[in-house]
């Protein structure tokens, strides 16, 4: 078998095994960034802490980063959030929503994009 075909057909056995990790590990971070949030309430630099704190327990086999983007750091009024996942084999995840007392997410869409080269980190400009 050409090397070509072997390699397609461990893509296609590996490719649900990483989607179903990382839907195991998109439900993990939306639940602690609620959780931290909502229930702690923390905004801005200390929601961020409180996330990365708490995701450093749990398992992350396809070495995710998560970075929160909010428009308003402040519970007393609505505004947007958006959360995106990435990790090194250019697979993202972004979900977008509101966070006004509690944070309610929306929308989530999933992509593969280019990997990332050794060293490099997905560029992120805020608004």
């Amino acid at each position: 078998m050409p090397m070509k075909q072997i390699t397609l057909i461990l893509f296609l056995l590996c490719a649900p095994f990483s989607l179903a990790l990382a839907d195991v590990y998109t439900e993990t971070a939306m639940k602690t960034i609620a959780t931290c949030y909502d229930v702690e309430n923390k905004v801005g630099v200390d929601l961020a802490k409180c996330v990365a704190d708490k995701m450093k327990s749990y398992a992350n086999p396809l070495d995710y980063k998560v970075n929160i983007q909010m428009d308003n750091l402040t519970k007393a009024t609505s505004g947007t959030i958006t959360i995106l996942m990435y990790n090194k084999n250019g697979y993202r995840i972004s979900c977008t929503g509101t966070a006004s007392q509690t944070i309610s997410i929306t929308q989530c869409l999933s992509g593969q994009g280019q990997p990332l080269t050794k060293g490099q980190d997905l560029s992120i400009s805020p608004p």
